[in-house]
């Protein structure tokens, strides 16, 4: 199943947060600089979805980070920026919708941004995580089978 982002109520977002999704690389650049993580989190972002041959429907997230919103876009110069600031691409991000929790590389492949996943894995090949770059990917093709049967059966 595929979800399109129909509209952004951006109460609740940082500039930041906007900046990324937007793909704005000065303003977005001109937050890193002042201070602001490039971990910084959200934790009141609503969207309205919608489903292939289904009714609109709202879906908040917390903790979502600007990595997060820039990979959900493919906006590859800001992911670039955000991970040499020291963006965590294994952040987890919590749909409210479907109670379920993923991270910038998910969002990246969700929305079908594989360059964009590419480009992450490749900058954070070095990087340690809590888990191997193979352990992730098993986890990945899991959750994408489990996800894809919950569409199916719902």
């Amino acid at each position: 199943m595929h979800f399109t982002v129909e509209t952004i109520n951006s109460e609740g977002w940082d500039t930041i947060h906007k900046a990324a999704y937007c793909g704005n690389y000065d303003i977005l650049l001109e937050e890193l600089n002042s201070g602001i993580s490039a971990n910084h989190v959200s934790n009141a972002l609503k969207s309205k979805c919608k489903q292939s041959l289904s009714k609109d429907f709202d879906v908040y997230f917390s903790n979502i980070s600007p990595l997060y919103m820039a990979a959900q876009k493919g906006h590859t110069k800001c992911i670039k920026l955000l991970i040499e600031r020291g963006a965590d691409p294994y952040m987890l991000a919590k749909n409210e919708y479907f109670n379920s929790k993923c991270n910038a590389f998910e969002v990246a492949f969700w929305c079908d941004k594989f360059l964009t996943y590419r480009l992450m894995k490749r900058m954070t090949r070095n990087k340690k995580s809590e888990i191997t770059s193979n352990e992730y990917d098993k986890i990945l093709q899991l959750k994408s089978n489990n996800l894809k049967e919950s569409l199916i059966s719902s």
